[in-house]
C-alpha cells in the first residue's frame, strides 16, 4: 500500500540499482537509506544491494542500505527506499 506523501515515478519500477538510483535522487541526500521489501525478497534485495557493496569499497563516502522486511506490503514485488524522514514508493511493474 502507497504510504501518505511518497514520491514515485512513472513508470512503475521493479527493484533494480537503476530504480534505487533513481529513487535516491527523489530523497534527501543521506549517509543511510532504507530499502523496505517484502519478506520473501529479501534475498533478491540483498543481492541488488550487493552491487551497491561494490561501490561502496571503492567509495568510503557512498551511503549505506539498510535492508528491511515489512510483512504489511501487500504485494511481493512492492518497494519503497526512506530516507530523511521522506518516501520513495513503488509497487512494482
Amino acid at each position: 500500500m502507497k504510504p501518505e506523501n511518497a514520491k514515485q515515478l512513472a513508470p512503475d519500477m521493479d527493484l533494480t540499482y537503476v530504480a534505487l538510483e533513481a529513487a535516491s535522487e527523489l530523497l534527501p541526500a543521506s549517509k543511510r537509506y532504507r530499502l523496505v521489501v517484502h519478506p520473501l525478497r529479501i534475498r533478491y534485495a540483498n543481492q541488488v544491494c550487493g552491487l551497491h557493496a561494490d561501490v561502496l569499497a571503492s567509495n568510503p563516502l557512498s551511503p549505506g542500505i539498510e535492508i528491511v522486511a515489512d510483512e504489511m506490503l501487500t504485494d511481493l514485488d512492492e518497494w519503497r527506499l526512506e530516507a530523511g524522514g521522506e518516501v520513495f514508493w513503488s509497487p512494482g511493474a
